[in-house]
């Protein structure tokens, strides 16, 4: 964890969090009978990735990001046991899900937690990979003015 002191408060610059539990992407709600109802999987892993970096987060002292949010995401996949040692190394995973349905659970369930509203996370940056264990790597940090005016933003 990094802190970024200002004259008389402490603001979490940077969040880093390991989500143990293999990717799943969000589900679309379905609707019946005029109530929209989100999918039990939906439900379980947004609780799960919650429920992982509030404890982390907590175990470290950590608050949810103040302003802007630069997001990095890596959703890792175990290598299917059918796999041969020899085919066993890092690389891309181009099959389903797609990426921005991982991205948009990540993003839903960390809504308060990391940030106050996910309008604030700015920046994007995701990936999807096969590795020898599932897993989501999170990094979450403040977009400071500086880089924002860098980017051409400001």
């Amino acid at each position: 964890m990094y802190e970024i002191m200002t004259s008389d408060t402490k603001h979490t610059a940077e969040i880093v969090a390991v989500v143990d539990m293999r990717p799943v992407p969000k589900g679309r709600p379905r609707v019946y009978h005029g109530r929209a109802i989100t999918p039990g999987p939906t439900v379980r892993a947004e609780a799960m990735v919650r429920a992982q970096v509030i404890a982390q987060m907590s175990a470290r002292g950590m608050t949810a990001i103040e302003g802007p949010v630069e997001l990095s995401l890596s959703f890792e996949y175990a290598y299917p046991k059918s796999w041969p040692q020899a085919r066993r190394v890092p690389a891309l995973h181009v099959s389903p899900p797609d990426l921005d349905n991982l991205v948009k659970l990540v993003q839903d369930a960390l809504n308060g937690i990391c940030w106050h509203d996910d309008r604030e996370v700015a920046v994007v940056s995701a990936r999807k990979v096969w590795v020898p264990r599932d897993g989501i790597m999170i990094h979450a940090r403040r977009i400071t003015e500086w880089q924002a005016q860098v980017a051409g933003g400001v």
